[in-house]
């Protein structure tokens, strides 16, 4: 049994147990605040309703998932390989919180879409930066584009690279040699 618990974190933490558990219909107030052996008044005092409660949880799950920084170091120079390593670290993080991961339909989808999707692009942004860098400095891409041009197509590679993910439709493998032939033509 959990201990009492009363930061925002914890309650963060119980909900993403709650979510893994029992889906996404388990995030109410009444539940999450029996989960956390805690009033309901102890959850409104960190969430203003249970809409505030749902983003709160996704822009929890998302940060943990789209945090690469412990990963850092490993990050390689050249684009394709920069592209393969981020699809293989978000598929690992994927793996390790597959609930998740998939909450991004939800997020664009619940009641307030915009809010959804300016959270998702908060977590992913760095991401895309990392990845323009990897563009600009690789010297096989970067020179080729202004950067208007190459951002747009970094978008769809990003983009793609996200639908892959979420819809386990296409290999890592499959997924780099279609980056590459999208690559090869638009150049």
């Amino acid at each position: 049994m959990r201990k009492r618990i009363t930061s925002r974190q914890e309650i963060l933490e119980n909900c993403q147990d709650l979510v893994s558990e029992k889906g996404l219909n388990a995030l109410d107030i009444r539940t999450v605040a029996a989960a956390c052996h805690v009033s309901v008044g102890s959850i409104y005092n960190h969430f203003e309703s249970k809409d505030d409660l749902v983003y709160g949880v996704l822009n929890h799950a998302w940060g943990k998932i789209f945090d690469l920084a412990d990963s850092s170091q490993d990050k390689p120079t050249s684009f394709l390989d920069y592209l393969e390593w981020l699809f293989s670290s978000l598929a690992q993080k994927k793996a390790e919180g597959a609930e998740f991961f998939n909450l991004y339909s939800l997020g664009l989808a619940y009641k307030n879409p915009q809010l959804g999707r300016d959270l998702f692009a908060r977590h992913t942004g760095p991401l895309k930066e990392e990845l323009k860098k990897a563009w600009e400095e690789d010297g096989k891409f970067g020179k080729f584009y202004e950067k208007k041009e190459s951002d747009k197509k970094i978008d769809f590679l990003f983009t793609s690279l996200i639908g892959a993910l979420l819809t386990e439709s296409i290999s890592k493998e499959d997924f780099m040699a279609l980056a590459s032939k999208y690559i090869e033509i638009v150049q």
